[in-house]
């Protein structure tokens, strides 16, 4: 098999990508056809015949999702040591595999020396038509993605997530980025923690990556900055503070950084037992200019009162007293904050630094009215939406409260809509998983509100499931796990994004 290298040229303003001989370019094919979400890959409006089959064997992982003339994309293991078996079945067709010679009629061919990062590109030319199609190579170690449970209401767009597991006692992770049958268009190994793979207003992407501890014990990141093509541009860190965070970083629409860190330094905790010199982890949101300036920082100790992060009983207080672990530019520049070690969400006035107004704790701005379970706690990822509504995901522990001895612990993402005049933040809707409100999440968890209102939920840590959607009604239209080794990969956070600006348009014909 001749394996393909991309060169392009210019067209009417179009970027043309073509195939021709040479070694596997990773990179360049991981931004082509791989994220392809309009026109499909296939050169074509027109249907391709129903009788046209194509399958690969000898993998000890099946190519996945079963053929289907109209499906472009498929996933099959492609590790060192197996050769594959290719065959594709149209009689009167002219089928190219990788930019090799043209066959007319069936295609049987053995496939040596693939790796987990290529790919087989496969274009069937009828008299009146063309077809492509992908089938992504994946390596050993990458992760079960297994399709649970999907509808036609699911929503239109690639999903990204990163998950994250053990391998030989370290951590991994992957960035990927997964269609609706769980095929991989996108791949890339992090030997490390990562989290947070999404897309910037700017344009840009980027994820958090772990660096390891630094000398206080706290895990500590930096953030990966990448272009249109996935390709890195910079690492960025927050300036003059102890740690950056893995939970959350933004690019403003000014082009500023922003940042979550949990700041190492001497406080007075003799009141909750502690040294009045205890090192303490101050949650600080930074905002950093390009060129490394520092035009905004805010401190959880001048703002938050330390005894609720006490009451909430997370395990890192004093070290990381507060655990913010999200934050959400609103468009008039404010910032929302989870807290989970306090179980509060604050509104933060950018660039003051005021406190607009503070959602749990014992100084709540609100009083919560019609909530079943009355209280929120160790959440995360918490989103101001139109019309006042707040939403975020619910972890369900370290409640000040009495929520978890009277009705246990279970996770759900949870809606208020808030009266601003009356102070009250007022039920609108939770949902759980399968709807039991008995499956837990100790750690992570995200939602992601989408165009047509469905809910996108990562449930982090587990329980049994990785991501599902929800549509306005609250009925599962689509649920993926992410398994590895039998283990639930954790994945933090997902996205939707059905709207991308592609780095490369992919035409298989002039």
């Amino acid at each position: 098999m001749t394996s393909p290298v991309l060169k392009q040229t210019e067209k009417e303003g179009l970027h043309m990508t073509r195939l021709t001989d040479g070694p596997v370019q990773q990179t360049l094919l991981a931004a082509l056809c791989a994220l392809i979400l309009t026109v499909g890959c296939d050169g074509s409006s027109h249907p391709p015949p129903e009788s046209l089959t194509i399958n690969i064997t000898g993998s000890s992982r099946a190519m996945y999702p079963e053929f289907e003339p109209t499906t472009h994309h498929y996933a099959v293991g492609c590790g060192s040591q197996e050769d594959l078996l290719l065959k594709v079945e149209k009689p009167g067709a002219d089928i190219t595999v990788n930019g090799g010679n043209p066959v007319t009629g069936d295609v049987e061919m053995q496939l040596i020396g693939l790796g987990g990062d290529d790919e087989i590109i496969i274009d069937v030319d009828y008299s009146w038509a063309s077809n492509r199609y992908v089938i992504h190579c994946l390596p050993d170690d990458f992760p079960q993605i297994e399709i649970v449970h999907t509808t036609d209401q699911v929503s239109d767009g690639l999903i990204w997530a990163t998950p994250k597991f053990r391998e030989d006692g370290e951590m991994r992770a992957y960035l990927t980025v997964l269609d609706n049958n769980g095929v991989p268009r996108f791949h890339r190994k992090v030997n490390g923690s990562a989290s947070d793979f999404k897309r910037q207003k700017d344009g840009h992407y980027s994820y958090l990556m772990g660096i390891g501890k630094n000398s206080f014990g706290l895990n500590d990141s930096v953030a990966v900055l990448l272009d249109e093509s996935f390709s890195e541009l910079t690492t960025l860190t927050t300036v003059g503070l102890t740690q950056t965070d893995g939970h959350d970083f933004l690019v403003t629409e000014e082009g500023n950084y922003l940042f979550i860190s949990y700041n190492s330094t001497p406080r007075d905790m003799s009141l909750f037992g502690f040294a009045s010199d205890q090192i303490s982890g101050d949650s600080i949101i930074q905002e950093v200019t390009p060129e490394g300036n520092v035009v905004f920082e805010w401190n959880s100790w001048d703002h938050i009162d330390i005894s609720d992060c006490r009451a909430a009983g997370h395990p890192a207080f004093p070290g990381d007293y507060a655990h913010l672990n999200s934050i959400q530019l609103t468009p008039e520049g404010d910032i929302i904050g989870s807290f989970r070690g306090c179980a509060q969400v604050l509104k933060i006035d950018r660039p003051s630094g005021d406190v607009i107004w503070q959602l749990g704790g014992t100084a709540s701005d609100f009083t919560i009215v019609g909530d079943p379970y009355e209280e929120f706690c160790g959440q995360h990822t918490a989103l101001e939406l139109e019309d006042n509504h707040i939403i975020m995901f619910d972890n369900g522990n370290y409640c000040i409260g009495d929520r978890e001895s009277v009705y246990g612990q279970f996770s759900r993402v949870l809606m208020y809509q808030l009266d601003l005049a009356a102070g009250e933040a007022i039920f609108s809707q939770h949902q759980a998983l399968n709807g039991t409100f008995q499956e837990f999440t100790r750690s992570q968890g995200a939602v992601q509100v989408l165009e047509n209102g469905n809910w996108l939920i990562s449930w982090g840590s587990g329980p049994d499931m990785s991501i599902t959607e929800l549509d306005s009604s609250g009925e599962e239209v689509f649920a993926m796990k992410i398994v590895n080794n039998g283990d639930i990969a954790v994945t933090y956070r997902a996205f939707r994004y059905p709207d991308l600006t592609l780095p490369v348009e992919f035409f298989p014909k002039d």
